[in-house]
């Protein structure tokens, strides 16, 4: 059996921790499970707003949702730009296009958690669970697409 430092291209342990929580990277591998982490602690985040707003504050689930999304997309876009993906030299594009993968996978995560709560009825937050699992493989698809088609295309100044 192979070590499992050989699935990342790493030479041995230490060589992978550096690979995977240091350097830049272009590999889907490492950037997904980056990707985890940066989701995890987003999906927290959102979890944490969602409730906050719902529970304590009295907002309808479906509003306090948009408001959590958003203020985890913030930073997750953060994270992702400083860890998980090359930043392109296009940032007002780089956003816009972030923010349009997010603003798709808010309608999706709208439509999953309404579903688990109207439809089958679940609690908010269990059911926000199952929509944040859903979207963040839909996330991570387009931005990885996303800012790899980005960082090969020339920058303003070499069209010049």
């Amino acid at each position: 059996m192979k070590p499992i430092y050989i699935l990342f291209g790493a030479a041995d342990f230490r060589d992978l921790t550096h690979k995977v929580f240091v350097a830049k990277t272009r590999s889907g591998r490492i950037q997904f499970f980056r990707y985890l982490f940066v989701g995890g602690f987003s999906a927290a985040v959102n979890l944490a707003a969602l409730f906050v707003l719902t529970s304590l504050m009295h907002i309808q689930y479906l509003v306090s949702e948009g408001l959590a999304f958003l203020i985890a997309t913030i930073i997750n876009y953060i994270l992702s730009i400083l860890w998980i993906f090359q930043r392109s030299n296009r940032f007002r594009l780089e956003f816009t296009l972030f923010t349009l993968v997010g603003v798709g996978g808010l309608g999706l995560n709208e439509l999953v958690l309404w579903f688990c709560v109207s439809k089958i009825g679940l609690e908010y937050l269990v059911g926000e669970v199952f929509a944040i699992a859903v979207v963040m493989i839909w996330n991570f698809g387009l931005r990885k697409l996303m800012f790899t088609r980005l960082t090969e295309l020339p920058s303003i100044r070499e069209l010049d």
